[in-house]
């Protein structure tokens, strides 16, 4: 009886706190589990298998969006977005994935039955317009769990509320209910087990150690990789997808040891790179070690937890041992660019008056150029201006560039003439810019000759392409005309003739825009087919995919070079969006190409969607340029931008290229052994570098309720179905 009573008030009291702890753990768990905003891959990200595994059906419905309204959708399906406000995880999601004006993102988590929205600033169409659609044209087939068709319903609302046309093929809404696949709701299946398991109050907490110990790596592995599946990298860490997991283990223990000491080592060369190229050129690398030394941290946080009292499952320990190797192994590349980038200067160093004392002819041979160029820029005029805008300014750069690789040459001269304890560093620096300024300027004067080339085949071309649309057209309609009547068909088919009257204007004398009059030929071609796609045969649908696929990968080719030529003539000013857009726009043009001989339907596609994406990045690419303030141009007032780069104040006039490289030369140039320019106030851009004072990021914005950050604007919202 003594004993009994006690063990009674023992067991109530443990019963009553395995009650309260689950109780906190199934009010937490929403929160913990909650996904994160992520960097999005492409424009439809499905974490929770709700699109039963395809999404092909899904981009062409994305992509006619775009093609009709110039708008390009993303999707992201997840399990939840705990305690975040729909629309501020939204805005968080398209700051991270870097999106662009005329981007407009959805995040639909499916447990909370909630979504977000973050509508960049040039997608026309107004807030109430936009919830609208969501609410009239996605949430009903959100409701009937018909996934897939909730993405074409969104597109064909936006579509019409934006007034576009409806699209000849894709998704129809309703065709696409998929069940999430088991294990897509992530909180569900853990609250489920919890529950069967009963109120174990040990099982629990050790669920939940064993889940935010997954949570971690899966995130460290997002963030490292840039998204994927976790425990199995892509690119240079692949090789780890094939180990066993002993030697995993080893390479783990062996990675670490031989990153803490490569930190150690790094020290010792901070203090090197110091006394010999002084504090502004070394910065870079002791910032490259502090975040090495972060990796470092990340890694040994790993270890500890892999060797504490509480055992790991085999899936859990691979992805941890992953993540801590490619730790690691980041830390480690950091460390390695900057080293090589000091091997690098050291050896121009040696080389630099040897490299000085021919810059002045090399200068020479580069300004002969300059005649031609100006005559094949007389020749451009002949065309529509926005036909050859992108390069409208080259002469006049690679111009600026000759006179700052002199002013480099007699600087750099001079400077080991006098001797001195910094001779050499000044040499090194001048022959960097002297080479650097050469490589501009001749890339300035290529642009020319290639874009004139290409206007020059295009020119040649679209007539032909034209008289094939047409042709295409009236195929199209004859078929629709021996088919039941369609008004979506009659709309499409009627947008594709007024392109192509439009194309036929762009082309009059006397400044024909042949860009602008390919690109309308080929999307009333696009519209055609995809009309008469419905009346042929496989084996002639594949016939015409091919004919068509050398346009599209002509118009790729074109829209790839010109923004390719215009970010790298103007890189000092061009932030990350527009060279976001540009590297995938050409990885989209080299997938096509592969694609050619095998899939013309897709290489098709490719193609398409690089062309999209090319112009995207110029058009960001312009706006950052214009409020940047080029060192060789002069300051011309106004500005802003979307990415890094100094912003322009006031106007302080133009001035001709030695003056612009004296100013560069006499203090500024010391950016360049930065990494192409210091965060210093109104230090220079360098030569594809970060800008100075007031610079920062300053492309998109948005957030809940329509605020902005960084300078750009943007807003967002969401709902519940």
């Amino acid at each position: 009886m003594s004993t009994a009573i006690p063990h009674q008030h023992q067991a109530f009291r443990l019963g009553a706190a395995a009650a309260v702890a689950f109780a906190v753990l199934l009010s937490v768990l929403p929160a913990v589990l909650a996904a994160s905003p992520q960097r999005l891959a492409g424009p439809i990200t499905d974490d929770v298998g709700a699109l039963g595994g395809s999404t092909s059906g899904a981009q062409a419905t994305l992509d006619d969006l775009q093609r009709a309204t110039g708008v390009q959708l993303w999707v992201w399906y997840t399990d939840t977005l705990g305690s975040r406000a729909p629309g501020d995880f939204a805005t968080a999601t398209a700051q991270t994935s870097g999106l662009g004006t005329t981007d407009l993102l959805l995040v639909i988590a499916l447990d909370d039955r909630a979504y977000g929205y973050w509508k960049g600033d040039n997608v026309k169409i107004s807030n109430a317009e936009l919830e609208r659609v969501l609410s009239q044209d996605m949430e009903p087939a959100l409701r009937s769990t018909d996934y897939l068709g909730a993405i074409a319903a969104t597109a064909d609302g936006l579509r019409a509320a934006m007034g576009g046309v409806t699209p000849g093929d894709g998704v129809t809404p309703g065709d696409g209910v998929v069940t999430p696949q088991t294990g897509g709701s992530l909180v569900g299946s853990i609250l489920t087990v919890l529950v069967g398991v009963g109120l174990v109050v040990a099982g629990g907490w050790f669920v939940l150690s064993a889940w935010s110990r997954r949570r971690f790596g899966a995130r460290e592995a997002a963030e490292g990789a840039g998204g994927g599946v976790v425990g199995t990298p892509a690119g240079p860490n692949a090789d780890l997808a094939a180990m066993e997991p002993d030697q995993l283990d080893e390479l783990a223990n062996r990675i670490l040891v031989e990153t803490d000491d490569t930190i150690r080592d790094s020290d010792q060369e901070i203090g090197f790179a110091q006394a010999q190229f002084g504090d502004e050129a070394a910065a870079p690398f002791i910032a490259a070690t502090a975040a090495a030394r972060e990796d470092l941290r990340g890694a040994f946080t790993i270890r500890q937890q892999l060797d504490d009292a509480t055992p790991e499952d085999a899936p859990t320990r691979r992805r941890m041992l992953t993540d801590l190797i490619v730790a690691c192994r980041t830390a480690q590349d950091r460390l390695r660019a900057e080293t090589r980038r000091f091997e690098e200067l050291r050896a121009l160093e040696k080389a630099s008056p040897d490299i000085l004392a021919k810059l002045p002819a090399r200068a020479d041979e580069l300004e002969a150029r300059l005649p031609a160029a100006a005559a094949t820029m007389a020749q451009l005029a002949e065309y529509a201006d926005a036909d050859w805008q992108a390069v409208a300014g080259s002469v006049d750069n690679a111009r600026t560039r000759i006179a700052a690789v002199r002013e480099a040459a007699d600087q750099g001269t001079r400077a080991l003439a006098a001797g001195g304890t910094d001779a050499t560093r000044v040499a090194a620096q001048a022959a960097r810019l002297g080479e650097d300024g050469l490589a501009q300027g001749a890339a300035f004067l290529d642009a020319i000759d290639r874009l004139a080339a290409e206007l020059n085949e295009a020119r040649a071309k679209v007539g032909t392409e034209l008289a094939a649309a047409e042709a295409d057209l009236a195929t199209a309609k004859a078929s629709a005309g021996a088919a039941p009547p369609d008004a979506g068909v009659a709309r499409r088919l009627a947008e594709a003739e007024q392109l192509l009257v439009e194309a036929r204007t762009a082309l009059d004398p006397p400044k024909p825009d042949v860009t602008g009059a390919y690109d309308k030929v080929r999307r009333a071609d696009e519209i055609a087919d995809a009309v008469e796609k419905g009346f042929r045969t496989a084996r002639e649908q594949q016939a015409r995919d091919a004919a068509r696929l050398e346009a599209g990968l002509r118009a790729a080719r074109m829209a790839v070079t010109r923004a390719s030529d215009y970010v790298g003539g103007q890189r000092g000013g061009i932030g990350t969006q527009a060279r976001t857009r540009l590297a995938e726009a050409t990885r989209r043009l080299e997938q096509a190409t592969a694609l050619a001989s095998t899939d013309p339907a897709a290489a098709l596609a490719e193609a398409d969607r690089a062309t999209r994406l090319a112009a995207e990045a110029q058009r960001l690419a312009e706006e950052d340029y214009g409020g940047w303030d080029d060192p060789f141009r002069g300051g011309r007032g106004g500005g802003g931008g979307h990415g890094r780069g100094r912003r322009r104040g006031g106007g302080h006039g133009g001035g001709d290229g030695s003056d612009i490289a004296g100013a560069i030369i006499g203090g500024i140039i010391g950016g360049l052994l930065a990494g192409g320019g210091g965060h210093r106030g109104g230090g220079f851009g360098g030569f594809g570098g970060f800008g100075g004072g007031g610079g920062g990021f300053g492309g998109f914005g948005g957030s809940s309720g329509g605020g902005s950050f960084g300078g750009g604007g943007g807003s967002s919202g969401g709902g519940r179905w």
